[in-house]
């Protein structure tokens, strides 16, 4: 039961990351379209290479979920969400901010 329960986080943790790595690919379309479109404003970035960050601190997370098949009490798989999540979060919005050119 162990063994079905830590393929099944870990399982979901590489969905997760399979969806920021589509944000990633994204935020690379539009750093790409921005360059190609405006090439006298350098200060549009969406800083696409820092969305692997969270990638990897989500996935080393999920992993050590995985091994102590334990959700809580995990200080270094729960500092890995906080930052990771945090990092995602400012990122994503940049991104948003971004694409809708400052509309809400």
């Amino acid at each position: 039961m162990h063994i079905l329960l830590s393929i099944l986080t870990l399982g979901s943790w590489v969905l997760i990351a399979g969806l920021i790595y589509f944000l990633i690919r994204i935020a690379h379309f539009y750093h790409k379209k921005h360059r190609e479109l405006y090439h006298d404003s350098p200060g549009q970035y969406t800083h696409h290479q820092f969305f692997w960050i969270p990638l990897f601190l989500f996935l080393a997370a999920g992993a050590r979920y995985a091994l102590y098949d334990d959700l809580v009490g995990d200080l270094a798989g729960d500092l890995a969400f906080l930052v990771g999540g945090v990092l995602l979060t400012a990122l994503g919005y940049r991104l948003v901010q971004l694409m809708t050119g400052g509309r809400q």
